[in-house]
Order: structure tokens, then C-alpha cells, then sequence
């Protein structure tokens, strides 16, 4: 008889993480506690939400510092990192060079707006035009070639010995 095999026994450790970042909190300035604390605490992963709107302000002109800064942060915590991008907050260049505004049911356009967890703005683009999916495809690749995240051996930039 095959006995089933648990998730935490095929790791060397059980998995145990918070949500952390979302743009733009919490402040730069708090990171380096923050991370050390949730270390101590018994954390092994923290996600990070990076937003398509705070990223790419400008098309194909991605900015990555605030995660270049908590990946290494993370790393010299012993967190591992998962990323949770939200590209439900499409950039203002997207909604006007695109066209990438969301029709209601009665065929009014819903512009683009901060709502809730979405401060930011950029709230609802449709993802049923083909051109919103290829290019928050695009945004997805580039930040999946930012960093790759290796379990058990740290976290590695392509083109970087990091």
C-alpha cells in the first residue's frame, strides 16, 4: 500500500510567509527592520506585489529599484521571495496609447481609477483585448527576467553573480 507523501515532508522546512510590499508601502526606510523582524519571527517567504502601474510609468521602461533593494534584503535575511504581480493597475500610457479601457454592461467606458487595495490607480483594464494581454505579458516577462528566485541557493539576477 502507497502512503501518500506530505507537501512538508519533500521540503527541508514548512513554508510560512507574509505579504509585504505594495507599492508605496510600506516606506523605503522601514524595510531593513521590517525583514529582520520577520526573520526572527519564524518567516520563511515574504511576497512582493509589484504593480504594472508603479513599475512601467512609461512603456517598455521598467523600474525596478525598490525590488532590487528588498530582494537583497530578503536574501541577506534567508527569506525567499514570491511575486504576486498585479496588473490589474495598468499604467496611464496603457489605458491612452491602447485603448485598454474596460466597456460596462451597458457599454459605457470604465476608465481607469484607484479603488481600495489599488491605490495607485490604474484599476481594470480589459483583459479581454488582445493587445492589454500581450503587453501585461510583456510587463510579466520582464519581471520574471528581473530576478529568478532558486529555492535552497539564494536568489540569482540573470548577467549578475548575485
Amino acid at each position: 500500500m502507497n502512503t501518500p507523501i506530505l507537501f512538508e515532508e519533500r521540503l527541508d522546512f514548512f513554508p510560512y510567509g507574509t505579504q509585504y510590499h505594495r507599492a508605496p508601502t510600506p516606506l523605503p526606510d522601514e524595510w531593513k527592520a521590517d525583514l529582520r523582524e520577520i526573520a526572527r519571527a519564524g518567516y520563511t517567504h515574504v511576497q512582493l506585489r509589484p504593480q504594472w502601474r508603479w513599475h512601467e510609468r512609461r512603456c517598455g521602461q521598467c523600474a525596478w529599484d525598490d525590488l532590487d533593494r528588498l530582494f537583497d534584503l530578503a536574501q541577506s535575511n534567508k527569506l525567499r521571495v514570491v511575486l504576486k504581480p498585479m496588473l490589474e493597475t495598468a499604467p496611464d500610457w496603457f489605458f491612452d496609447e491602447l485603448g485598454g479601457t474596460r466597456i460596462g454592461f451597458n457599454g459605457v467606458p470604465i476608465g481607469p481609477f484607484a479603488y481600495g487595495a489599488y491605490y495607485v490607480g490604474g484599476w481594470w483594464p480589459c483583459f479581454d483585448h488582445p493587445q492589454v494581454v500581450a503587453t501585461a505579458s510583456t510587463f510579466v516577462r520582464a519581471l520574471v527576467t528581473l530576478t529568478i528566485v532558486i529555492p535552497h541557493s539564494g536568489f540569482t539576477t540573470p548577467g549578475t553573480s548575485r
